[in-house]
């Protein structure tokens, strides 16, 4: 998994401008088990800044991984921050 600063830049934030909910994803130790390896389609619309039907759409679309362990749809991490990485902006001269 992305280090905490990594993933920090490749959303853009910085260390004091995190919300409560990107905090809790960047820093929660794994150690804790398995709960913290996964999140829902709604926290990860939140650690976004997007709809839960664009995470939906993603997933419909084979853009984002996700695992549907009883009935409830997960996203791991991993997979979260590894989508960030697929769609991450190269630096160039024209505007974006």
């Amino acid at each position: 998994m992305a280090s905490a600063a990594r993933a920090q830049r490749l959303l853009g934030l910085s260390p004091c401008s995190t919300g409560p909910a990107v905090r809790e994803v960047l820093h929660s130790p794994q150690q804790k088990g398995r709960r913290n390896l996964f999140v829902s389609k709604s926290r990860a619309a939140e650690i976004l800044g997007l709809h839960p039907k664009t995470i939906e759409r993603l997933i419909t679309r084979g853009e984002l991984a996700a695992y549907k362990p009883a009935g409830r749809v997960r996203i791991r991490r991993e997979d979260l921050f590894a989508f960030l990485e697929s769609v991450r902006v190269e630096p160039s001269v024209h505007e974006i």
